[in-house]
């Protein structure tokens, strides 16, 4: 298990490396965060199971169902605050999701 761990550790530091705080964070805690594409400082954000945030989100609480890790809690908690802030801003412009699992409305319930 120690070895899954470590691996995942190591994920979970590289998704930091990517890391853009949408919103100050409060009493230290972040309360709302997306993540990159890339290491490229312009890279695009994406909230989805797939390829964005709300995946991120997942392995997160994974880690902290793990480890009791705050600090993984908290980060899920602030990618799930973002999530849904853009979520009502797309249902106020009228704009559809896709109902795929992996980058549509039920990626981002499952999380």
């Amino acid at each position: 298990m120690a070895r899954y761990l470590e691996a995942a550790e190591q994920a979970l530091a590289y998704m930091e490396s990517l890391r853009v705080d949408v919103a100050p964070a409060i009493d230290g805690v972040p309360s709302r965060v997306n993540w990159r594409h890339s290491d490229d400082a312009d890279a695009a954000s994406d909230r989805s199971l797939y390829y964005g945030s709300a995946g991120i989100a997942l392995s997160l609480l994974e880690h902290h169902a793990l480890t009791g890790s705050v600090a993984s809690r908290d980060l899920a908690v602030a990618a799930g605050q973002e999530m849904v802030a853009w979520l009502g801003s797309v249902m106020e412009r009228g704009r559809a999701l896709s109902v795929s699992p992996a980058s549509g409305w039920p990626g981002y319930a499952f999380v």
